[in-house]
């Protein structure tokens, strides 16, 4: 079973996910498919205008859908609630259904009556895909889908795919026009949010996605302020190269897999030392970050007329200089 994502400019297949059971995360994976392949064809992430959809778990789905862009929500009893239907029984989508394969159903009479053509079937029978093959099955069917050359809805060597038409009209579009959108923003509204909280430790952030381990690097800017702190990490379950840490109130960033420097000069590429400039260069702003730390922690208790000495010495500290101490530290 598939959920299809399609541009009702020319009906041009965007995105597309499929299982042996329908579930809103197929529905989310199908949308998030379709802007992966956006931002495959323009280099870029972009949102629609509008959404339409039928009303199947639209209880769960509906903020999903808002959440992209103006939602159409189709009635119930709407005669154009089936306006994805009438594609899927389109010539160019029965055509590329066959092509390609030897267990397709076909239209006949008794097709119309019992849902399949036994003949066909039979004649095939010992040919037919394997459960394990029909993934790929799946992907090649929607690449003839988007990428046949059509003249008037027809294949036709010397016309163009849907694909370039679509492309083409996307570059035709003018720049007011488009809605795009940044990696924080895509992964707000497209990624997976790990269930469990994490911590931001010493060696950056590590979390578990369906048995496999993944960690990430924080950045400076986020690191000293934020080690210790739980987090959440949404990630984009066909990218892991980098997640979004949040805890959904005031942080938000991008952490990124860690980079391991090359350690022979002869393993170095193109760009490795001004990585590694970078990389002693934070290296440099974290022992700066620390002195300036402990030189305001000292003048603080200087400003208060505490000796740190002699607070070793005894083991307490009496209660109103502490107070005043972490009251000026604050400010």
């Amino acid at each position: 079973k598939a959920i299809v994502v399609t541009d009702s400019f020319n009906d041009y297949v965007l995105g597309y996910a499929f299982a042996e059971e329908l579930t809103a995360d197929v529905v989310k994976q199908a949308y998030r498919n379709a802007m992966h392949h956006i931002n495959e064809l323009t280099g870029g992430w972009y949102l629609p205008h509008e959404v339409k959809s039928d009303r199947w778990a639209i209880g769960t789905l509906e903020p999903f859908y808002k959440s992209m862009g103006n939602y159409f929500k189709t009635p119930v009893g709407s005669k154009r609630r089936g306006y994805l239907e009438q594609y899927f029984g389109s010539i160019h989508w029965k055509r590329a259904m066959k092509h390609g394969t030897n267990n397709y159903t076909g239209n006949n009479i008794t097709a119309k009556t019992e849902g399949v053509n036994k003949e066909v079937l039979n004649l095939n029978k010992k040919d037919y895909p394997t459960v394990q093959e029909a993934p790929q099955h799946i992907h090649d069917f929607f690449y003839r889908l988007r990428n046949t050359p059509l003249k008037d809805g027809k294949p036709d060597v010397n016309g163009i795919t849907k694909q370039q038409q679509w492309l083409n009209a996307f570059r035709a579009m003018d720049a007011g026009k488009l809605k795009p959108i940044n990696d924080e923003a895509f992964l707000l509204k497209f990624g997976n949010t790990n269930k469990q909280p994490q911590t931001i430790t010493s060696s950056g952030l590590d979390i578990t996605v369906n048995g496999v381990d993944f960690n990430y690097d924080i950045p400076d800017a986020f690191y000293y302020e934020y080690k210790g702190c739980q987090v959440h990490a949404v990630y984009d379950p066909a990218d892991m190269s980098r997640v979004l840490v949040t805890d959904f109130d005031r942080l938000r960033f991008i952490a990124t897999s860690p980079y391991y420097q090359p350690r022979a000069l002869g393993d170095y590429q193109e760009g490795d030392r001004t990585k590694l400039n970078a990389h002693l260069n934070g290296k440099m702003l974290h022992v700066e970050h620390v002195v300036e730390q402990m030189e305001q922690r000292q003048s603080i208790l200087q400003d208060n007329d505490i000796r740190i000495e002699a607070l070793l010495t005894s083991g307490f500290v009496l209660k109103d200089d502490r107070q005043a101490a972490e009251l000026n530290y604050q400010v």
